[in-house]
């Protein structure tokens, strides 16, 4: 008789509650939560009845794989080996129906079939077979090829999933969340996400069975499958914008999503950005820090969407959150969220609303869209930490917080910059990515971000690193990195270009003679150009030349309408006459900016050399009269990227945003507003020279090495 311990294991991808185990020394069933006996060394033989399941080594864990390992004689069987595939879709659907107390395990050990072909093509396992019949007559569905993969996939990586978790608010609703924990009992630091995406694979909510296939469809594809051809969306992401649990669960961090209100089967009335879902925000985070798989510190971790909403919550300052990452986040309201430059970011902003609103279509949703038409100026009352569509109050969030901003498109290239300046907090960083922030987020800086969590959240001496890093890009996808104490980095330089009219070019001098150049507002009157606007360049630069921080332009403006907009791109033509492009997408400018031009009067007190604060309240509304000229300063948005030698920087000014036609055109999906009374037929004129001395400033920096 051994004297060696018994020891406890158990099945953890398909806990069969009622199987016979065996070992040369221990026997017994399974208990209710797949859990056997055995001692160190030993094979354990497991049957149902006349099937036998096969014999595995002992261990702590043991799941599907270690089945079909050990009958194909396979160190690491893939995922998608029918053997393997099919195992797991058995036995897991055995724990379902041992699981439910619904199906007597003798009824299932007397209707065991005496064997099983686990090496059928997955298509045809368990159709018209023994399995078909078993599991038929004990009323339990065979699960799906997906699904049991990625439950086995859970159970391989430690990661333990609860689904549709209530999380109770203040007003005696609640939420409805997913809570991925790790598998090893004990309290963990959380990251939580309250979305409007829904916590479907990918993006979407789970309200119907179609829509449960779907998604475990998706998670599978996604981890089997190359991901080239996905949205960028998506393509990182297990779920948009959220924190991957294949990433974090493993490190020792819980993964919490929330559905916002009126999401999926999460009860109440979609209304993104509002005061209520705000406060949801709070109460989610409240009482993930309470349960028991908590050790009580809360992050935050998102983009885009879920980035901004960080900062509506963090202005109410939860006690239990600790740290956040907003990242390509927006933070002001008015000028990034809806109305960049006063003019409305209408296709944007009406696609995302239909997109979520679809995701959700029978819920009822709050007028967003509608309200942002309805409210073109900066009003407190409907912008900001007091208004209907939230923002931030930086010097109130005092939390650790890692932010980054988008460079290229005008989506999420402000926020960050304005955080990092305005953040009282003891330990704030900045990453300046690139428009597609997405790599950069779950790949490039992963590793920034595993140290910034587990510092703030877990109390580990981890090293952040810089409290800047600046992907300076050198064209098409590539870039490399520079790090700094601050941003723009102390070390960057001023270089002003006076522009001129008569000859097209960007010149150290302001020219002697004034001119002017003229171009429409109205694109039906461009005759097939590619855009409207005019074009000002500079010399071919001598070397490589790092241009880093926020550039400015000063202009001389008139219209013969009473109001025009003003869209300026900064880009770089190579030495061979053609754009140096720092993107595969043509909309994507070196930097770029925009004003209403009636938008016009700026706060001295909040302007700064990094950029101009225009107040966009309507008292301070200035319309033109015909002919006259009025000096507007345009915020660009901050850039960090590198002029070849012999390469030229060209100043586009235009009506509308290239490629961008508001008619029916290209890029319905990012247009900003078109306003026809003051664009059809309209003439538009920048002036230049020592009356009118419009002019470009960028910030430079030599190249190093």
């Amino acid at each position: 008789m051994s004297t060696a311990p018994v020891l406890t294991g158990q099945l953890i991808d398909a806990p069969i509650a009622g199987l016979t185990y065996r070992t040369p020394t221990v026997e017994g069933e399974t208990d209710h939560e797949g859990q056997f006996t055995y001692r160190d060394g030993e094979e354990i033989e497991f049957s149902i009845g006349a099937l036998p399941l096969g014999s595995v080594r002992g261990a702590a864990e043991v799941t599907s794989r270690d089945f079909a390992r050990a009958a194909a004689g396979l160190a690491d069987p893939e995922l998608t080996d029918p053997d393997l595939t099919n195992r797991a879709r058995f036995m897991q659907s055995l724990a379902a129906a041992t699981g439910t107390g619904q199906v007597g395990i003798a009824r299932l050990r007397d209707s065991a079939p005496a064997a099983v072909d686990f090496g059928k093509p997955e298509a045809d396992f368990g159709v018209d077979d023994a399995v078909a019949d078993f599991l038929g007559g004990a009323n339990t569905a065979l699960v799906s090829p997906a699904e049991a993969r990625n439950e086995l996939r859970r159970a391989i990586a430690g990661i333990v999933k609860l689904t549709d978790v209530r999380i109770p608010t203040r007003d005696g609703s609640y939420l409805l969340a997913d809570v991925f924990t790790p598998r090893q009992p004990g309290r963990y630091p959380v990251l939580l996400r309250l979305s409007v995406y829904g916590r479907a694979f990918g993006m979407g909510s789970i309200v119907t069975e179609d829509d449960r296939m779907a998604s475990e469809t998706r998670e599978d594809q996604w981890f089997e499958q190359p991901r080239d051809a996905l949205p960028g969306l998506v393509r990182y992401a297990e779920n948009a914008v959220s924190a991957n649990t294949s990433d974090w669960v493993p490190r020792g961090y819980v993964c919490v999503r929330v559905d916002s209100r009126g999401v999926g089967r999460t009860p109440g009335t979609l209304a993104p950005f509002s005061p209520q879902e705000a406060q949801d925000y709070y109460d989610a985070i409240e009482w993930a820090a309470q349960q028991d798989w908590s050790d009580g510190n809360v992050g935050l971790y998102g983009s885009s969407y879920t980035g901004t909403t960080q900062w509506n919550v963090a202005i109410l300052q939860p006690p239990s959150l600790k740290a956040m990452m907003p990242w390509a986040a927006d933070g002001d309201a008015y000028r990034e969220l809806a109305y960049p430059g006063g003019i409305l970011a209408e296709g944007y902003r009406r696609n995302w609303w239909t997109m979520v609103t679809t995701a959700s279509p029978s819920s009822t949703h709050s007028g967003f869209y509608d309200f942002l038409e309805q409210h073109p100026f900066d009003d407190p009352a409907a912008y900001g930490p007091a208004g209907q569509i939230g923002g931030s109050d930086y010097p109130r969030v005092t939390v650790p917080a890692l932010v980054a901003v988008s460079q290229g498109l005008y989506l999420h290239a402000r926020g960050g910059f304005e955080a990092f300046e305005g953040l009282p907090s003891p330990d704030k960083r900045l990453v300046v990515s690139a428009a597609d922030y997405f790599p950069f987020m779950y790949s490039e800086c992963l590793a920034q971000e595993f140290a910034f969590f587990d510092r703030h959240l877990k109390g580990r001496p981890a090293d952040s690193g810089p409290p800047v890093r600046i992907a300076v890009r050198t064209g098409g996808n590539g870039f490399t990195w520079r790090d700094s104490d601050t941003w723009p980095p102390a070390t960057v330089t001023s270089r002003t270009y006076y522009l001129d009219a008569a000859t097209g070019s960007l010149e150290d001098a302001a020219p002697l003679t004034g001119s002017a150049a003229e171009y429409s507002a109205d694109p039906a009157q461009t005759g097939g150009r590619e855009f409207a606007g005019v074009s000002f360049l500079t010399e071919p630069a001598d070397a490589d030349l790092d241009v880093i921080g926020h550039p400015r332009a000063t202009l001389w403006v008139s219209s013969s309408s009473p109001d025009m907009d003003v869209f300026v791109a900064l880009r770089v033509i190579g030495p061979d006459g053609t754009e140096h492009m720092y993107a595969a997408d043509p909309r994507e400018p070196m930097t770029n900016g925009a004003l209403k031009v009636s938008h016009r009067v700026t706060d001295p007190e909040r302007s700064n050399a990094r950029r101009p604060w225009h107040t966009h309240r309507a008292e301070d509304l200035q319309l033109l009269s015909p002919g006259q000229v009025v000096e507007v300063e345009v915020e660009i948005m901050g850039v960090a990227a590198r002029i070849p030698a012999g390469g030229r920087l060209r100043l586009d000014i235009h009506p509308i945003e290239r490629n961008g036609d508001p008619l029916g055109g290209r890029d319905e999906g990012f247009q900003r507003a078109y306003d026809h009374s003051y664009h059809d037929g309209a003439l538009n004129q920048v002036h230049t020279g020592p009356d009118f001395p419009s002019h470009l400033v960028i910030p430079v920096l030599p190249v190093i090495g």
